[in-house]
């Protein structure tokens, strides 16, 4: 109980500080397109536009990925990466990419949230046998199939926060645990290039005896936004609960550079 209050206090602090916004009450910081923290948002790309993302995890991972705006409502990707790559131990690659599909059921309204539908297999952290279960699985399980909702609300004091939640079922991750999850979230523009996010991954498909979770996870970042449109995050994963094998957060660094395929 004392972690969920943890996790709801950290999820309202961005609301309760004071951003900086434009004249015209819109935020400078772009809003994640596809990710908040570790879980997905109901963003999509617009079309022609693509990301380029690199990602370097704890125990040496290191993990790079595209992703493109097919149309205005689909966005797809594609992941990959090596494990141990710094280290002593043996140095190997991923055995099969992660895919990202996220289709957007719909847009974001002056009263309705923006809704997406989507599939995203690539987890976080090293991949392996569970040393206390069966079948193998990341550190921490990729969202799966997800259902996610994002809303931008604006208010004169506070500047524009990004609220996001969702439900999500690990289907290629679920032998310890099949329960489906929950988790939500919010963004904020802290000043000028720089924001934070927060979220609250429930972990309800990560609770059982033979899986690694205890209690949920609650992670967060800081986000610079250069102007010229490349973004730098620094991570930290699971920062006030506690994982069976981890004794500290994680922390982890993602770059992510845009490119326009296309002009229209």
């Amino acid at each position: 109980m004392l972690r969920k209050i943890l996790a709801a206090a950290l999820i309202l602090t961005p609301v309760l500080s004071y951003g900086w916004t434009s004249a015209s009450g819109k935020s400078l910081i772009k809003l994640p397109i596809n990710r908040l923290v570790t879980m997905p948002t109901a963003r999509v790309m617009p079309s022609g536009l693509t990301d380029l993302e690199f990602r370097f995890e704890p125990d040496g991972v290191m993990r790079y990925g595209v992703q493109f705006g097919i149309f205005d409502w689909l966005t797809i990707g594609v992941s990959h990466g090596f494990e141990h790559y710094i280290g002593t131990d043996k140095f190997h690659g991923q055995k099969s990419p992660g895919f990202l599909l996220k289709y957007s059921l719909c847009r974001e309204s002056k009263w309705g949230p923006a809704v997406s539908l989507g599939a995203d297999t690539q987890g976080w952290g090293t991949y392996g046998n569970n040393p206390i279960g069966p079948g193998k699985r990341y550190l921490y399980k990729a969202p799966g199939i997800f259902l996610a909702a994002s809303k931008n609300v604006y208010c004169r004091c506070f500047g524009v926060v990004g609220f996001h939640g969702g439900l999500n079922y690990s289907a290629f991750e679920n032998k310890d645990d099949n329960t489906p999850n929950l988790y939500i979230g919010t963004d904020r523009c802290l000043w000028k290039w720089f924001s934070a996010a927060v979220e609250y991954n429930f972990a309800l498909n990560d609770d059982d005896n033979d899986a690694y979770g205890n209690g949920g996870y609650v992670s967060g970042l800081f986000r610079f936004n250069h102007p010229t449109g490349w973004t730098l995050e620094f991570l930290f994963i699971d920062f006030a609960s506690e994982n069976k094998f981890t004794a500290e957060e994680s922390r982890a660094v993602r770059f992510i550079f845009p490119m326009e395929v296309k002009n229209y």
